[in-house]
């Protein structure tokens, strides 16, 4: 790991994909892994079919890309921050064929970039899963509505979102 770059006066709020809270959480049955791109925790992630020739093949594959509605957040595990080189820093994404938590309810933190307000409703970006929040029923260009709501907001940074 790398020397560290930059010190906060004050304890981060939460890390993105964390739970938020003790309440219950549903998970996607079966044996989820991460599809052939990974997956980044605290984003949306969609089920795939899976590569039949692939190494990783598994019916339960996910990514961070997809159509519709997605499937569930991506957690992040406990202690699981990924390191592929030793002189590289942690990441949040989560390498093929590892195996994965996707919660389809439950508090968790998540990361976005503009301001969010309690009670506006949660948009995942098509291409990455990122997180978006506005009104419900608005139109976001690359952007689908989920069920997932912010319980709490802030300028821009880390927020809680919920879904029971």
């Amino acid at each position: 790991m790398s020397f560290p770059t930059q010190t906060n006066k004050y304890l981060a709020t939460g890390k993105q994909g964390t739970k938020a809270s003790a309440n219950p959480v549903y998970y996607a049955p079966g044996q989820t892994v991460a599809g052939e791109s990974g997956v980044t925790a605290g984003r949306f992630a969609w089920a795939t079919a899976g590569v039949e020739d692939s190494e990783i093949y598994n019916p339960n594959t996910y990514a961070n890309t997809g159509t519709g509605a997605p499937d569930g957040l991506v957690e992040a595990l406990t202690l699981q921050d990924y390191i592929n080189e030793i002189n590289s820093d942690s990441t949040m994404l989560i390498p093929a064929g590892y195996g994965v938590n996707i919660a389809r309810s439950g508090d968790y933190f998540a990361s976005v970039t503009a301001a969010a307000t309690l009670g506006q409703k949660v948009y995942a970006k098509l291409a990455d899963g990122s997180i978006s929040t506005a009104s419900a029923g608005a139109t976001i260009e690359g952007y689908v509505e989920t069920e997932w709501t912010v319980s709490q907001g802030t300028a821009a940074g880390i927020i809680i979102i919920s879904k029971q």
